[in-house]
């Protein structure tokens, strides 16, 4: 079957089961974000209603809308990401394909295993920003400030990760309207490849590179500045 008419079938099963974020499933699968998962959709669970998985290879069609629905529900409860959460997804997606896929292709059963759920989706939101700490020294000063350890994103357990999601959504609140949330989102080595020199329209040479980073360790300054100065209301507007 063609990647077209499975993503008809899928965009049609969203509205027949009325997933509750239809909206930002629709968006997601309209475009080609997932596409190379998609496409590992089993074409007969297209026509049924079962979870069951498939085998080690393919997906199952409703395991897979369940995912992503729980996916964009933990994403939305970070908060403050209305008009930009297409971009936010879009840089998650692009840079962490293998453990989407890994997410995606879960054997268990969705209703049967939240932790494990859950644990993967943290882990899928906050790479990039742990993954970043390779080029920005403030992010473990940060996570050592708020009693977290800067390790790599696959050695977290599911309690820290959960610790780490709430702090960086503390972040994110915390810069309601200050522009600065999508270099949160960014995977700088990403970045890095596909920016290009506005005079020469080509990749960014060593010497602009540097500047770059330095531009974006000056950015992640700011935001642990704001965080700092405002963390103290957290109690009154946050639960």
């Amino acid at each position: 079957m063609l990647l077209k008419k499975k993503k008809e079938i899928l965009i049609k099963k969203i509205f027949e089961n009325e997933h509750n974020n239809y909206v930002s499933m629709y968006a997601i699968i309209s475009s080609n974000l997932l596409d190379t998962i998609i496409d590992k959709i089993d074409e007969s669970s297209l026509q049924s209603n079962s979870t069951k998985k498939i085998d080690e290879y393919y997906i199952n069609a409703n395991q897979f809308l369940n995912l992503l629905d729980r996916f964009l529900e933990i994403f939305e409860e970070l908060g403050t990401l209305n008009r930009r959460r297409q971009f936010y997804l879009e840089k998650i997606f692009i840079s962490n394909k293998s453990i989407m896929e890994d997410y995606f292709t879960l054997s268990c059963s969705f209703y049967d295993n939240t932790e494990l759920i859950c644990e993967k989706i943290y882990r899928i939101i906050l790479s990039n920003f742990i993954y970043n700490s390779k080029y920005i020294p403030s992010i473990s000063i940060f996570l050592k400030e708020n009693d977290l350890e800067l390790k790599k994103i696959d050695e977290y357990t599911y309690n820290e990760l959960k610790k780490l999601y709430n702090l960086f959504s503390d972040l994110i609140f915390c810069l309601r309207n200050r522009g600065r949330i999508h270099n949160l989102f960014i995977n700088i080595d990403h970045e890095l490849i596909h920016v290009q020199d506005s005079t020469t329209n080509k990749t960014l040479n060593e010497n602009k590179r540097s500047k770059y980073i330095s531009f974006i360790n000056k950015i992640y300054l700011d935001i642990f500045g704001v965080y700092n100065n405002k963390k103290k209301y957290l109690k009154f507007f946050k639960n």
